[in-house]
């Protein structure tokens, strides 16, 4: 069955009207009186389902036409994002609304030392990486990705916040993070969060802190010794004030 032959099954319009169109046709050609159809006879009403028909064809054409080319975009765009996400070298991840994670790009990967024979997806974040500070265990209720899709707002992590991960190898490392929701309708249907490794700024701060506090108590002897020779610098000026003082005056 063709495609309009199945349209004009599903509108009623049955093998008898087309085979009486056609006959009409045949006697018009061969010069016979043809049958003149009525307002609104049988023939006008075929006629105009036919036209009708015609013009739902070509829409459904254009339609199937227009969902290809935006199938065909949208593939595009989620490829270009896929590679940027892979060549990142942040951590980037997202998790469904149970904080399953949905996707994880290779540099959160290794920085989570997850195995790449041992696939994260599917997987609760908690089970993956636990969060510490202060020398303690964040419960999983005060992470940042439950507290997101709870409240549906964005959290960033600082350097200075002194939050770490440590991974299932027990390698325990400090981060910094930006965890925000993802929101379709109004409703928090998930959650992303961008992430690194701030070992080395650590590091680089402790280093400055240090040369600053030496800086600082150089100054303050500096400072101290500055002070005692002035000191000293007054005392000797009162003695000989004093001894000027203290000399006989002829008149």
């Amino acid at each position: 069955m063709s495609f309009f032959d199945f349209i004009h099954k599903l509108f009623g319009v049955g093998e008898e009207s087309r085979r009486s169109k056609r006959a009409g046709e045949v006697e018009n050609k061969s010069g016979q009186e043809g049958i003149k159809a009525e307002p609104g006879g049988k023939m006008e009403q075929v006629e105009e389902k036919t036209s009708q028909l015609e013009e739902m064809s070509q829409a459904m054409v254009k339609l199937l036409r227009d969902e290809k080319e935006l199938e065909e975009k949208l593939q595009r765009e989620t490829e270009r994002m896929k590679l940027i996400i892979a060549s990142m070298g942040e951590g980037v991840l997202t998790v469904d609304a149970r904080a399953n994670v949905t996707l994880i790009n290779p540099s959160a990967q290794n920085l989570l030392d997850i195995d790449d024979a041992e696939s994260p997806l599917g997987k609760k974040w908690s089970d993956i990486v636990r969060t510490i500070k202060e020398n303690a265990e964040v419960p999983v209720e005060e992470r940042s990705f439950a507290r997101v899709l709870a409240e549906g707002k964005m959290i960033i992590t600082k350097m200075e916040d002194n939050h770490y991960y440590k991974t299932h190898s027990g390698r325990i490392f400090p981060i910094a993070s930006i965890t925000a929701p993802l929101i379709s309708e109004g409703k928090v249907i998930g959650a992303v969060k961008v992430f690194r490794d701030v070992t080395h700024e650590k590091e680089d701060k402790r280093e400055i802190e240090k040369k600053v506090e030496e800086r600082t108590r150089e100054l303050a002897n500096a400072r101290d010794r500055i002070t005692e020779g002035w000191l000293m610098l007054r005392d000797e000026k009162a003695k000989l004030v004093a001894a000027i003082n203290s000399i006989p005056r002829a008149f």
